[in-house]
């Protein structure tokens, strides 16, 4: 639950940080930055997203799926950025991609750090088996089970 909570917090603070015209003065100091910020900006955002919607046992092509939808949402993101004040740049949707990737490269390391899969209650514990794997009563799967029922 943390996760998401952080994710959720997270991409609304960067949505909010890019979508707010910057004062002259600061922008002239951050140019210098300004491309290293959007990097490491989405590397952290790749991070987040992959924790909440990845868990240890994710094949490959998901982070492949997760890249593209974060790389869509960073070339929105520049693309709107045009009506509020501020000028769209292809070179910063460039520093948001590599941090996408990054980002979604460093999961295969940290892929401890992701959630572990969800056991799923219905398949049964031996393959050769017909019946579901024994729970325990007041498991996930007993509370899913009284749910279905009601």
């Amino acid at each position: 639950m943390w996760r998401r909570i952080l994710w959720a917090g997270y991409f609304l603070t960067l949505f909010v940080a890019t979508h707010t015209p910057i004062p002259t003065p600061i922008a002239d100091v951050v140019t210098f930055y300004d491309k290293m910020i959007h990097a490491g900006a989405y590397l952290v955002l790749a991070l987040l997203t992959a924790s909440v919607f990845l868990n240890r046992e994710s094949p490959a092509w998901t982070r492949l799926l997760l890249a593209g939808v974060l790389m869509s949402y960073a070339a929105l993101d520049e693309y709107l950025q045009g009506f509020v004040n501020r000028s769209p740049d292809v070179e910063d949707w460039k520093a948001d991609t590599w941090g996408i990737v990054i980002g979604c490269l460093l999961t295969f390391p940290l892929r401890r750090w992701l959630p572990p899969a969800k056991a799923s209650c219905r398949e049964p514990a031996d393959p050769r088996s017909k019946s579901p794997p024994p729970r325990e009563p007041g498991s996930a799967c007993d509370s899913q089970d009284q749910h279905a029922v009601t």
